[in-house]
């Protein structure tokens, strides 16, 4: 979990390598979503499509919810990147008792998160001329995933995240590499004390 650009697909397709585990992604199913034009009849951008999710009860956040759940319910070994695989897997916990879920928080400056998104365009973020555009569309963004997450769970995955995740790490400054040497360093730690 993060914020826009705190490197959340690219760490953990990198874990996923890493450790020969799946890879999944909520963001790719909304992009997916937002660019096929099966919702609201048209082809939107990834804060359309909060938007739509927003004045539509949450619509595509539950359909997203209900595939998160699966997979923590059906599928071993795997990363998981989503704004609300935390609180889903605090959910789960109880019912998997055979797993560990270890929950991660990458965070960003929305500056250098931005950066890190116009340097590459994202398929449905493409379109912003200027850096300052995207901070905004990426402030935007998280205000309104807070406000629909509070609305629809009585929760904001992005507040507290220091108490709220297993791992907390601030990522603006840091290279990839650097970020999963530290992830790293502290599964390495759990698995010390597991034995």
């Amino acid at each position: 979990m993060g914020p826009p650009g705190s490197g959340k697909g690219t760490i953990g397709k990198t874990l996923a390598r890493d450790f020969d585990l799946k890879f999944h992604s909520v963001g790719d199913i909304r992009r997916e979503l937002a660019q096929s034009g099966k919702i609201g009849g048209r082809v939107m951008t990834i804060v359309d499509l909060g938007k739509y999710d927003e004045e539509h009860a949450g619509e595509i956040d539950l359909l997203v919810d209900e595939e998160t759940k699966r997979i923590f319910r059906q599928e071993d070994g795997f990363v998981l990147d989503g704004r609300m695989a935390g609180a889903l897997a605090a959910e789960i916990r109880g019912e998997v008792k055979n797993k560990e879920i270890i929950t991660i928080y990458l965070d960003v400056s929305f500056r250098e998160g931005a950066k890190r998104i116009f340097a590459d365009q994202r398929r449905s973020e493409k379109g912003y001329s200027t850096l300052q555009e995207l901070v905004e569309a990426n402030k935007e963004r998280v205000k309104m995933d807070s406000r629909r997450y509070k609305k629809l769970y009585g929760i904001d995955p992005f507040a507290d995240p220091q108490n709220q995740y297993d791992l907390y790490v601030n990522t603006t400054g840091l290279t990839p590499q650097q970020i999963v040497d530290k992830i790293k360093e502290y599964i390495a730690a759990l698995a010390a004390k597991a034995q």
